[in-house]
Order: structure tokens, then sequence, then C-alpha cells
């Protein structure tokens, strides 16, 4: 920064106002009043002196720059205040360089030894981008300073300006800072941010004034640099809500909301009252959210109070109807109200069922009522077909399948017979088959009633009859405890309905190589049984008869049903008679697949743990402790009717309750 001899420069200050704005549309900070210190202490003749420093002018920046310029050397001196432009290369119009007039001294001339002068220039940039200023000063002991072709001299005079300097406090816009002659008045925009208002105003060396219709900023009596702070403040609005007739506000119904803000309401419908509409006056936004009975306000950009309308509930009920008809199918319902349909079954139908939250059916009236709604409610009614019980429906086959069905044992009970008659049946999803239809005691009573005797077509597995107390009394028996407790809970409930408490005999046989199924049946339900052993047993699951067993066969060609009949079982499997096998092999109680060892219900008289089963066609007796086969065996409700099925394996009956 020397071109002969090395000068002192001092920079004293540099002084940096900073305008605040969020949103400024002009530059933030301007410089003033910058002092340069510049001085000769020591020249030869026809020498001279060159110092400089070097300032920056940010876009649409203004500085005022006090040149201090002494002579500290032996004799008097020419000056001369110089700038040269380091970027842009050359001046444009959007830079203005020149003294002060109110300033004193001049930018050149002669400097007398041990004086001082000063010297105020402004440097102003309205262009956009920053520029780069070197000020200087030349010295020299003759009137020629011999500056560098790129260095001027400043001749330019600005009349006495001061910077006016605005600060902005909560986000406005504001034009640039301004240059103000002395003693003029001026005005500035300075626009709050959209949603923001005017607050205050503080300035310095001048009168000011703010005017909220037209956001200006005015100056008067401007007697130095002003600087000034607008502060605006957030608009705020207040907001209520109402609720009309069927809800109520909670808690707060009004707030203090700020410009664009949003807050919650919490408005409750009444009982039996939902949702319908809300509405908001214009600059507010209004949502309700039914699921947290919450309004929400939002936008807010104006005063006014939002209502929250409810209307009474009403519901849909509908009725769903299986083989028949609903007038109407549905019907809008007022909460809490009731509402009636003529619900009508279609010919050959009769009521099976309801399935309605406080719905009631008059089957004499068809008249479904539907009481109290509080919800919305499907209302499902279902009609069976009028068909006869299933006891009735096997009983009308006997006449026309005479090779498949019989009545001849002594209460003349109809049952199937054969090797593979047509007494399929589906219960619980699992084939069963139909022993026929018996009159039995549903107590202890004596009433009877026709009811279909069932037995599951293939084994659920083998186990001991009694393990524990290896005694012939069913009553206790391991297979009974099973079968009416672990197994039950295995038949789905739908099928579960259909099984009725039963008489079950439990009279026993001292002997089986002489019994036919006759002697077995009279016996059955004799009071011959073991020592302290009861006669009878009310329950739900039980075994076959042997008696079920030999009333099954249908007898061969050497062998007729009657002649079988007439033939102790237990010669069924004669090895002297090989033609007696017609017996067993035309049963369909025997198991031809080798698991046709299965127990009986009936006991041996003359043992205490001896029960009988089927032997490979014939009877036997076997002690209670030995595990064989188990096929379970019940007796089906009386009002259980056959909806489908032809009784075949692959189309069994349907059961329907």
């Amino acid at each position: 920064m020397k071109k002969n001899y090395l000068l002192g420069i001092v920079v004293m200050g540099l002084i940096v106002l900073s305008l605040y704005s969020t949103y400024a549309m002009f530059t933030e900070s301007v410089e003033t009043d910058e002092i340069i210190n510049l001085s000769a202490s020591t020249i030869n003749l026809n020498s001279e002196i060159v110092e400089y420093e070097q300032i920056t002018i940010n876009g649409n920046e203004a500085k005022s720059i006090m040149v201090n310029i002494s002579n500290s050397t032996e004799s008097n001196l020419y000056y001369g205040v110089w700038y040269e432009m380091v970027n842009p290369a050359s001046i444009n119009d959007n830079i203005e360089i020149a003294k002060l007039t109110s300033s004193t001294d001049s930018t050149q001339g002669t400097i007398n030894t041990g004086v001082e002068k000063n010297v105020k220039i402004v440097i102003k940039n309205t262009g956009s981008s920053s520029i780069t200023v070197n000020i200087g000063v030349g010295y020299s002991k003759t009137s020629s300073l011999d500056l560098p072709t790129n260095r001027y001299v400043i001749t330019n005079e600005i009349q006495g300006k001061y910077i006016i300097n605005t600060s902005v406090i909560s986000r406005s816009t504001t034009n640039p800072t301004k240059i103000v002659d002395v003693g003029n008045s001026t005005s500035i925009t300075v626009t709050p941010s959209t949603g923001y208002k005017y607050k205050s105003i503080s300035c310095t060396n001048a009168e000011a004034s703010y005017n909220t219709g037209n956001n200006t900023l005015t100056l008067t009596n401007i007697i130095d640099d002003v600087s000034c702070t607008v502060t605006n403040e957030i608009i705020t609005y207040n907001v209520g809500v109402t609720a009309s007739t069927g809800g109520t506000v909670s808690g707060s119904s009004s707030k203090t909301i700020n410009y664009n803000g949003s807050t919650t309401f919490t408005v409750i419908p009444s009982t039996g009252y939902k949702y319908s509409s809300v509405s908001c006056p214009s600059g507010i936004t209004g949502s309700y959210s039914t699921s947290t009975n919450t309004l929400t306000v939002s936008s807010v950009k104006a005063s006014g109070t939002c209502t929250v309308n409810f209307t009474p509930k009403t519901y849909t009920v509908t009725v769903s109807v299986t083989n028949g008809i609903s007038s109407p199918t549905s019907r809008i319902v007022i909460h809490g109200s009731s509402t009636t349909f003529t619900v009508t079954p279609n010919s050959g139908y009769e009521y099976e069922s309801l399935s309605c939250t406080g719905g009631s059916y008059n089957q004499n009236t068809k008249v479904l009522t539907v009481s109290n709604v509080t919800s919305a409610i499907t209302c499902t009614i279902k009609f069976k077909k009028s068909l006869p019980p299933a006891s009735e429906y096997i009983e009308s086959l006997l006449s026309s399948n005479p090779n498949a069905m019989a009545n001849d044992d002594p209460d003349g009970n109809i049952r199937y017979m054969g090797s593979n008659p047509n007494n399929y049946v589906s219960f619980n999803n699992e084939l069963w088959r139909i022993i026929g239809v018996f009159n039995v005691k549903s107590s202890t009573s004596g009433s009877t009633e026709k009811r279909l005797k069932i037995i599951r077509n293939s084994s659920i597995g083998s186990m001991p009859w009694d393990n524990g107390n290896r005694a012939n009394n069913w009553t206790n028996a391991t297979i009974n405890k099973y079968l009416n407790s672990t197994y039950l809970t295995t038949i789905n409930s739908t099928y579960q309905s259909m099984i009725e408490n039963t008489y079950w005999n439990l009279g026993g046989s001292s002997s089986y190589e002489d019994a036919t199924a006759s002697m077995f049946y009279t016996r059955e339900r004799g009071t011959a049984v073991y020592n302290g052993n009861p006669t009878y047993w009310v329950g739900k699951i039980g075994l076959m008869y042997p008696s079920d067993y030999g009333y099954a066969t249908s007898g061969g060609t050497f062998y007729s049903r009657s002649e079988c009949l007439n033939m102790a079982i237990y010669n069924w499997n004669s090895i002297t008679d090989y033609m007696a096998s017609e017996c067993y092999k035309n049963d369909y109680l025997y198991d031809s697949n080798n698991q046709n060892n299965y127990w009986t219900l009936m006991h041996y008289t003359i043992s205490s743990d001896y029960v009988f089963f089927t032997n490979y066609g014939t009877i036997s007796s076997e002690n209670v402790w030995t595990s064989y086969q188990i096929k379970p065996v019940l007796y089906l409700k009386s009002s259980v009717s056959i909806t489908g099925g032809t009784g075949t394996s692959t189309n069994p009956y349907i059961l329907s309750i």
C-alpha cells in the first residue's frame, strides 16, 4: 500500500448499522461515517506519496466516509483524494463517488506542514451487486500528483445529505436505505408482512410518523444521519363456537388466535344426536371430527363464530330373510324408536330362528318388532321347511325298502339291514349311519317317543371298557366318562343341540353262546344284572347293543334273515358251517376292514369285569381292561328333521333342528 515510502495507515473505525427483516427487499446492512487516516510524515522533493484504503459497498447501499489528511513533514505539500475502481473495473451509472458540500476541506489542494484536513465523501451503489473501490490520498511537493491512469481525483460534489437507516422488527418489507438532503423530509414504505400490523416506531435525529392506511413512514426535520426502528406485531382474531340443539360446547367457547393460526374446540353431541355440518364466517375454515368430537378451526384470517350443527341420529334396520319375504326389507328409524316388519315364510316353511338385537317375532301375526333402536341393525330371520321329524321320514321308507329295512324285533322298531344300505347321515360333518327308529324313554317317567338312533360309521379309536374300577358297571365306565365329556366337546354345538338325553337299558346276560338277536334284545331290557349294577342309565352317548348288531343282518342265499335271526350270533362264524358267514357278511355293523372287535353296552352278569363285544362276526365277552374299538351311538331329538340327501355315502341325509 505504498508507492515510494511507507506511510502509516490507521483505520480509526467502521460504523455498521444493520437492517433486520425476515423478508427484506434490499440489503439489510449499511456502513456510514467510516474514517480513513492518511498522513504524510516525510517526503522528498519531486516525490509523491500514495496511500489508500479498499472499501466494499453492497448492492443498494451507500457509505459516508471521512478522510483525515495530515502533513507532519517539514514542508508544505500538494495533496489529492482519489478513487480507483477495483470491481467493476470502471465506474458506471449505478455508482456515484462525490464529496459532500458540507465538508469544509477540498478533495485536492495545498496542505501546510503540521496541518490536518477532513474531507467527507459519499459512495453510493444503486446496483444489485456489490462493488469494491480503493480510496486514497496522493502527496507531492509539486502541483502534479502524477496519478496512474486508473486513479481519479474526486471532483464531484453532493449537497449535504444524511443517510436514512431503517431497521424493521417483526417481519416486514421495506425499501432501501435513503440519503436525504439536510433539513428535508422523506417517506419510506414499510409494509407489514401478511398477517402482521404496525405497532410502534422509534427514530433518532428526525421527527417520525407512520400512516397505517398506506404503510408509509414519514421523516421530517432531518438534522443528521437517521436510524429508525419500526416494530410490527402479528394480527390476532377472536374466534368462538356455538352448538345447535343436540350438542354442547365443552370447555372454552372462544379463543384469541394468531393470523393464519388454528385451534380446537370440543363440541359433544347429546345422546341420540349426530354431527350434521359446521358453518364458519368468511376468513375461518372449520372441520369437525366425529371420532374425537373436535372442531378444528384453521387458516384464521377474520374474527367470528362457528356453529356446529347436530341432528337426531337415524339408523337403518334391515331384515334378511331365508325362505321367506319381508315387507319392507329396510326402514330408517330415529334413535330410541321402534318399528315393525311383516315377515312371511314361503309356502311349506315355518319359523326357525331370529337373530336380532331388540327384535321379536310373532309367528301368529307374522310381525317382526324391533324395539329401542340405538344402532344400525340387521335382523336375520330364518324359516325352515315344514318337514316331518326324521323318525317319521325314515319310518315312511319302510314299505318301499323291504330289502333294506325291517321292523321284526319284539317291539316293532324299524331297523336298517344289509351289507351297505342307504342309511348314511351327516352328523358333526362326519359320516354316521342310522340304526333305526326306536320307541325310547326320554327319562325315568316312563313316557316314550320315537327317535332316530345313529352310530358313527368309523371308530374313534380303541380304549379299555373300564380301566379304573375294572368293573362292568356302565355308569362308572371309562368309556362312558370319555364319551360324555371329552368326546362330547368335540361335537359342533349345532349338532350337540340335536342330541337328547335318553333312558338306556343296562340289562345283562349270563351267556352268549346260545343268544339270538331277540334273546339279547329281551335281556338288554330286563333286570338281570351283575350284583349291584344299575338296570338303566340316562345320558347322551352310549354304545350299540348286541341286538343292534344282530338285527342289522339281511341274511343271504343259504341263510335268510329269519334263519340268521333264529341262529345264535355266536354261531355266525361257525368253523363247521361256513355258510353261516352270510349272516355277518351282510351286516353293515360288521367291519370288514379287520377292525371288527367293537365294544357293546351289555355286560356279563356272572362276572364283575366282563362285557360283550363283536368278535370277527360274532358276539363274545372280554374283560373290561382290554382295549377294543369304539363307535359312539346316540339318539337324536324327536324335533330333528331330514332336510336333504339320499342316504348314500356320497350324498348322506342332512339333518336340521
